[in-house]
C-alpha cells in the first residue's frame, strides 16, 4: 500500500511539474519559423516547384490524404504524389485562413485551414483544405515529418 501511495504521489508530482511547460504553447521563435516555412512551402506548391516542395520534407516523412490508400511514404512517394497534384491545375493561388502552431525546441506541430483558387484549362475552381503536420528541425532547418490534408466536402 505504501508503494502504491508513493507511486501515485510521484506521478502527480511529475504531472504537475511538466504540465505548465506543455500548456505554455509554442516558443515564439518556433511559431515564427514554422509560419515562414509554411509560407515558403505554399509558394513552392502553388508554383509547381517540385524541388522546392521536396526540400520541406524529411527523407522519412509521411504524407497522408483524405481517401483510402492516400498514404505516401518517403521522398519517392511524396514526390510522386505532388507531381500528380500539380497535374490538376495550370495556375493556383491560396490564402491561409487559420493556423495554430505548438512546439518546443526542435519539434513542432500545427493545424491550418487554407482556401485555394485554381485554374485548369481556363476554368476556375475553389476548394478548402485542412492540414495538420508535425515538424522537426534537422540540420538547422524545419521539415515535415508527417503531413495530413483533408479536402472539405459540401
Amino acid at each position: 500500500m505504501t508503494t502504491i501511495r508513493l507511486f501515485l504521489t510521484l506521478s502527480v508530482a511529475l504531472v504537475l511539474a511538466v504540465a505548465p511547460g506543455l500548456a505554455a504553447g509554442a516558443d515564439s521563435d518556433v511559431t515564427a519559423e514554422i509560419g515562414q516555412m509554411l509560407r515558403a512551402f505554399t509558394q513552392a506548391f502553388n508554383n509547381k516547384d517540385i524541388d522546392g516542395v521536396m526540400g520541406f520534407y524529411a527523407p522519412d516523412a509521411i504524407l497522408m490524404g483524405t481517401g483510402p490508400g492516400e498514404r505516401y511514404d518517403g521522398t519517392e512517394g511524396i514526390r510522386e504524389a505532388h507531381l500528380q497534384f500539380f497535374q490538376s491545375y495550370d495556375k493556383q493561388t491560396s490564402e491561409q485562413t487559420w493556423i495554430k502552431v505548438w512546439g518546443k525546441g526542435d519539434v513542432a506541430w500545427a493545424m491550418a485551414m487554407d482556401q485555394f483558387t485554381l485554374y485548369y484549362k481556363n476554368v476556375k475552381s475553389e476548394y478548402a483544405l485542412n492540414t495538420s503536420a508535425t515538424f522537426e528541425k534537422r540540420d538547422g532547418k524545419w521539415v515535415f515529418v508527417s503531413h495530413h490534408f483533408s479536402n472539405l466536402t459540401r
